[in-house]
């Protein structure tokens, strides 16, 4: 009855469930999340305090996505414009065009849209998107933060993740997204938030 109401593909195939793992470059970090490393074609989010180690700690997940994955590209979308290539290479990861993208786009649209059609595209392994924290709309960018603007990241957020999530799962790509823990003004409950 399924079948016929909603076609062959409403019953999953076994065989396509298979989640392929990947290192993040720390045994001791593999051994804490599956021991064997993080999962290909998902989400992950590192997040933590400022100058924690998120961004190395994507870059050694990145290096081993290449190693694992040879003829695919690795992707860096660079909302921060803080990458240090320098560091990355000493890291391990290889930077030449036929193997490493980068971008650094200028509004918060312009990041979705290009993660978006490198997830549809098929080419990468893997995607750091570095970091949610330093994502401005052009409305902010244009007006200011005003009213007008408030919540407008979360909206544009909340649009596009859809999107993107379907795209990487069937194209077996991993996002890695960086966001900041920020210390908010509270009276009940935790002072940290990811922001």
């Amino acid at each position: 009855v399924l079948k016929k109401k909603f076609g062959d593909s409403v019953i999953a195939d076994h065989q396509k469930l298979k989640i392929e793992s990947v290192s993040t470059g720390s045994p001791l970090l593999d051994g804490a999340i599956t021991g064997f490393g993080y999962a290909r074609g998902r989400f992950i989010e590192l997040s933590g305090e400022n100058s924690s180690g998120k961004t190395t700690t994507a870059t050694l997940m990145l290096i081993e996505s290449q190693r694992a994955y040879p003829d695919e590209l690795i992707g860096f979308i660079d909302i921060e414009h803080a990458i240090n290539l320098e560091y990355a290479q000493i890291l391990g990861l290889d930077i030449s065009p036929e193997r490493f993208i980068l971008s650094q786009p200028s509004s918060a649209e312009e990041a979705f849209e290009i993660l978006g059609a490198f997830s549809e595209s098929g080419l990468f392994s893997a995607i750091c998107f570095d970091s949610i924290g330093a994502l401005v709309t052009q409305d902010q960018l244009d007006k200011g933060m005003d009213e007008n603007t408030i919540g407008s990241v979360g909206r544009l957020i909340g649009k596009s993740i859809s999107r993107i999530n379907i795209a990487a799962c069937a194209s077996n790509t991993t996002i890695i997204w960086i966001n900041q823990i920020r210390t908010k003004i509270s009276l009940f409950g935790s002072s940290e938030t990811v922001a």
